[in-house]
């Protein structure tokens, strides 16, 4: 099954990975892009939507547990997990 959407997280590894921007392309993007503009106004940090705890099942539960860097060369498909109220 391909992905449902794509969750990205963009840090600034300088300043302690404070997030700069995200990326999401999904349903619901409007109300996730409404959520998370406040984290990032008020300068979130990574760690921060690490310890967030996501609403189960969600697509914007996946920016509670990336973990794939472009620099690490791993696959950024994510396999199981649940989004868009999905779970397999």
């Amino acid at each position: 099954m391909p992905p449902n959407a794509l969750s990205k997280l963009v840090c600034r590894k300088s300043e302690d990975n404070r997030v700069l921007g995200f990326h999401f392309v999904g349903p619901n993007a409007g109300e996730i892009t409404q959520g998370f503009a406040l984290a990032l106004a008020l300068g979130a940090k990574k760690k921060d939507f690490d310890r967030l705890v996501g609403i189960h099942p969600t697509d914007a539960e996946s920016f509670t547990s990336l973990s794939v860097t472009k620099s690490s060369g791993e696959s950024w498909v994510a396999a199981g997990g649940c989004g868009g109220g999905k779970c397999g």
